[in-house]
């Protein structure tokens, strides 16, 4: 669908309709120039003949007008053949061409100064529209009698030969307009390829597969480059900056939260004891949040087998003491588009999810289907209601007081994938219990 609001459109439709309207008016000029031409070819031929035929004329001894030496074009002996002459003397007979056969040529009743040419057109019956030239000759053996000389041709010849022009030339115009029509839309797609590379580039730094714009472009565009690059270069660092000052916050507020539980526990305070432990669920939720790399981490890429790994080091002891059996899927080749700290943040809290509720089986899978990285995490234990599901992401939510944890795992779980544009969420399990699913980038 062609979208009227683009710059290719606007560009092309402009220069079209520019194009077009100059083609238009120079055909009507041409046209005009043309007829304008063929009618004073017609007209010099006409005057041409005319002086051929007076040239020609005698009076003979009896006092008759004669024409001894006729026009040798054809067209005056073949019957209504398009040129026609015409001799009327102010006495005697009238002399034709044969191509008027039965026709006489109508002329104005006024008389013509000698020597003056007079044009005038006609329609005659047989003979269509005509164009007429007529003059007075005085002869030199009766200068008192002075003779009427006219000279016509059939204008549809002229019609035709100026009908076939145009239609030549609206022709040749339209393909013309054709022709530059293309070659401006080929002018405006050269023309706009920068922008297009631009905006690919741009779509490149939003997948996280590069971090800056690259390369020299047009010298209009070079300068919104330029701008472009300084803004992403400072939005990195702000984001830098809150990221350490978020990480420093937690850090700072961990050990005095740490202190004041230690003394709410010798107190016996049950109620400020709970506080602090929801102080302290907030601080290690930020924690997390601060050291995830997010969309920062997009372009580097890592695979998913050795994160996987890695987090089972740590989680394998408690899984033994819990006698927990771990099994792990992973296709090959299997890569992540982002950090490995953040998929094993995220990794890290499913796992730690299913180890709590698991009665003897964990087991994790991941695969690339249609370019999305696809982890299940399963557990043979309890499991959950379809209608409860949902709300196990609420941050400080919690199946069951009695096992520990702060309720955040799976709320950072679902903000950190949708930092990579992907999702989370619960489902039934083959084993028994709980299954999460979920759905990242893959690299």
């Amino acid at each position: 669908m062609i979208d009227r609001r683009s710059l290719r459109f606007r560009l092309v439709v402009g220069a079209a309709i520019w194009i077009l309207l100059a083609l238009v008016v120079s055909g009507l000029l041409l046209g005009r120039l043309f007829r304008e031409h063929v009618e004073a070819q017609v007209d010099a031929l006409l005057v041409d003949r005319l002086n051929q035929v007076a040239a020609g004329l005698e009076v003979g001894p009896d006092g008759r007008l004669t024409l001894p030496d006729r026009p040798g074009d054809p067209r005056f002996e073949r019957p209504y053949g398009g040129l026609y002459w015409q001799v009327e003397p102010a006495d005697g007979p009238w002399l034709r061409s044969r191509s008027l056969w039965d026709q006489t040529l109508p002329l104005e009743p006024d008389q013509p100064e000698p020597g003056a040419i007079h044009r005038h057109a006609a329609t005659l019956p047989g003979l269509g529209a005509v164009e007429i030239v007529e003059r007075m000759v005085r002869l030199p053996g009766a200068p008192d009698r002075p003779v009427r000389v006219a000279l016509a041709a059939g204008r549809e010849d002229a019609y035709r030969i100026a009908g076939r022009f145009d239609g030549l030339l609206a022709l040749s115009l339209a393909v013309l307009a054709l022709g530059l029509v293309l070659a401006v839309a080929g002018q405006v797609g050269v023309g706009l390829r920068p922008l297009d590379a631009l905006r690919r580039q741009l779509a490149e730094i939003r997948a996280g597969r590069a971090s800056r714009l690259d390369g020299r472009f047009a010298s209009e565009i070079q300068p919104l480059t330029d701008e472009l690059n300084a803004l992403l270069a400072e939005n990195q660092a702000m984001l830098e900056r809150a990221r350490r000052q978020a990480a420093d916050l937690a850090h700072g507020l961990k050990t005095p939260l740490t202190v004041i539980g230690q003394e709410a526990e010798r107190l016996e305070a049950p109620a400020l004891q709970a506080q602090v432990d929801r102080m302290r669920a907030h601080v290690d939720h930020q924690l997390a949040r601060a050291r995830a790399a997010g969309p920062r981490g997009r372009g580097v890429g890592c695979d998913v087998a050795p994160a996987v790994e890695g987090v089972l080091q740590v989680l394998r002891p408690l899984a033994e003491r819990r006698g927990l059996r771990v099994e792990t899927a992973v296709a090959a080749p299997c890569r992540f588009r982002g950090a490995r700290q953040d998929l094993e943040e995220l990794l890290g809290n499913l796992l730690e999810n299913a180890t709590k509720w698991a009665a003897g089986r964990i087991s994790l899978a991941a695969a690339v289907q249609d370019e999305r990285l696809v982890v299940t995490v399963d557990d043979d234990g309890p499991g959950l209601a379809e209608s409860e599901r949902e709300a196990m992401f609420a941050r400080g939510r919690r199946l069951d007081e009695v096992v520990p944890g702060s309720g955040l795992g799976l709320a950072i779980v679902r903000d950190l994938a949708g930092l990579y544009e992907g999702s989370v969420r619960l489902e039934g399990s083959p084993l028994g219990g709980l299954r999460a699913r979920l759905v990242l980038p893959a690299g």
